[in-house]
């Protein structure tokens, strides 16, 4: 059993998305059992990286055990369990800067091949990760991101209207939550929506997110009538968003986990989701799912989300049986477990 276990806190530094919410969350519930060490404010962006492969190693006391949460971690360290949640830079090198996607394409075969253990968050990432880095399987413990309950419940009639008025969000509308970058598959979102919305002139589609300087953005300077962007809100904001909205949009083509799914379903909101293998994992029989690649499939499954109350209140009541399975508490426990093996 290690001395000590010691949490890379790089995280701490960079903005919130889904990789920097489970680590935040998991190292929030594992409380005093684990030391964060964060780099200073001055270490972000390319900074960050000489932080992490350079001074944090120094900071990790002989003995203990470092777990690097948020798909990366110094080298050399040894003595490591690293969470690499998906491949997408290895992937989809094309949604990345150049720098970024060749800096991740050899940082992530030699950081998994070196870690004692390597966790995954769906047995889709589990297989990637067995494939292109050749790991045996018996090294990849899967463990599912857990929903924070406390912070992701059903917002009340009062929160929602005062997030309306507050963005001036008056009628009906779809949500796309999510970084802006292509394999989020916002353009034939885009499409798709203007397909359908002259049958809905009261409602919007409104896209909340935004991109990062390592993210290569999509277009969206000319966005079709109809549609609104609110850029990136705040977690308070996120219960009543979800809340406001008919039904959470998530068309990508590639992904580790959806955790903005089983968000969406806590806080009583229904997903139409691309059918691809870590969706269905993490949403099962809860979500509408449809063809990424088919601009025709997700405006079939944007007009069933905005005419057919009946499907949307389904899939909700499925939700709330299928978040019970990811539990903040039990994803904590299950990461201590590995953080412990000898």
């Amino acid at each position: 059993m290690p001395s000590e276990i010691i949490v890379n806190g790089r995280f701490m530094a960079r903005p919130i998305t889904g990789v920097e919410r489970y680590a935040r969350d998991i190292t929030r519930a594992l409380g005093d059992r684990v030391r964060l060490i964060s780099p200073p404010g001055m270490f972000t962006g390319g900074a960050g990286h000489f932080w992490e492969q350079v001074l944090l190693p120094w900071a990790v006391p002989l003995g203990a055990r470092l777990w690097s949460p948020a798909n990366s971690g110094p080298l050399a360290v040894v003595n490591q369990v690293v969470t690499i949640h998906d491949l997408a830079p290895v992937e989809r090198p094309d949604g990345y800067s150049r720098g970024f996607a060749i800096w991740y394409g050899v940082l992530l075969p030699h950081l998994a091949r070196r870690a004692v253990r390597v966790i995954t968050v769906s047995d889709f990432s589990r297989q990637r990760l067995v494939d292109l880095f050749s790991l045996p399987g018996e090294k990849i413990a899967v463990i599912p991101p857990g929903i924070d309950r406390d912070r992701f419940r059903p917002a009340s009639a009062g929160q929602i209207e005062r997030f309306r008025q507050q963005f001036a969000l008056h009628g009906p509308f779809l949500l796309y939550l999510g970084s802006l970058q292509p394999r989020k598959n916002l353009n034939r979102l885009l499409l798709a929506w203007s397909r359908i919305s002259t049958r809905y002139p009261e409602a919007e589609l409104v896209l909340a997110g935004s991109g990062a300087s390592h993210f290569l953005e999509p277009d969206l300077s000319r966005l079709p009538c109809g549609v609104r962007r609110l850029g990136r809100l705040s977690d308070e904001d996120l219960p009543p968003l979800y809340g406001s909205a008919l039904g959470v949009v998530i068309p990508s083509l590639y992904e580790g986990f959806c955790l903005v799914g089983l968000e969406a379903l806590a806080c009583g909101a229904a997903p139409a989701a691309a059918a691809i293998p870590a969706f269905r994992e993490a949403l099962g029989e809860a979500a509408l799912y449809f063809d990424p690649l088919s601009v025709e499939g997700i405006a079939a499954a944007l007009e069933a989300f905005m005419s057919d109350e009946s499907l949307r209140m389904q899939i909700v009541a499925r939700g709330k049986v299928q978040v019970e399975h990811f539990r903040l508490d039990r994803a904590a426990g299950q990461v201590w477990d590995v953080l412990n093996e000898a």
